[in-house]
């Protein structure tokens, strides 16, 4: 026996306060799907549900999405700057978002809730792993995009 266990998950944590919208999408066929089977699902995201689905609940921290709108605004400038121009992009707007989900009231009582299994997307949510530390359930970083080195390697994938 390899020493398995099988899990079945009942309350689930989505935690994606940080995410694009681009990178919630990702996510949604799964939230909904595991809504269908009877899960209870948790998402944390800066976006508003377009409507109340049974068995999700969502919660909206931060309002990173108005920062993440003006940071992306125009795509042809971005590209007219070349591939580096994201680097000299003020992040600031992630740095207070981080720090407005914590302080959110909300958001910090689901440290009191348990959890079967936490989702997070690995896409700028560094500050958010520290959260799911403290609340010791399993969990599975998923990437949205194809997993630059800093995100693989908090996964134990290192590379040469």
């Amino acid at each position: 026996m390899l020493g398995l266990k099988i899990v079945v998950a009942k309350n689930i944590l989505f935690l994606l306060p940080l995410a694009s919208k681009s990178h919630k999408n990702v996510f949604e066929p799964l939230i909904t799907e595991m809504a269908k089977r009877n899960h209870q699902i948790t998402v944390v995201s800066p976006y508003h549900p377009a409507k109340k689905v049974k068995g999700i609940r969502e919660l909206v921290p931060t309002q990173i999405a108005k920062g993440l709108k003006a940071f992306g605004s125009d795509p042809f400038k971005t590209r007219r700057d070349g591939k580096f121009a994201m680097l000299t992009q003020d992040f600031n707007f992630m740095f207070e978002a981080c720090v407005e989900a914590y302080e959110n009231e909300e958001f910090m009582n689901l440290l009191n809730e348990k959890w079967d299994l936490i989702y997070i997307n690995a896409f700028m949510n560094d500050c958010m792993y520290a959260f799911v530390y403290k609340i010791g359930a399993p969990f599975i970083i998923v990437s949205t995009i194809a997993a630059p080195n800093q995100i693989s390697s908090h996964a134990g994938n290192y590379y040469f």
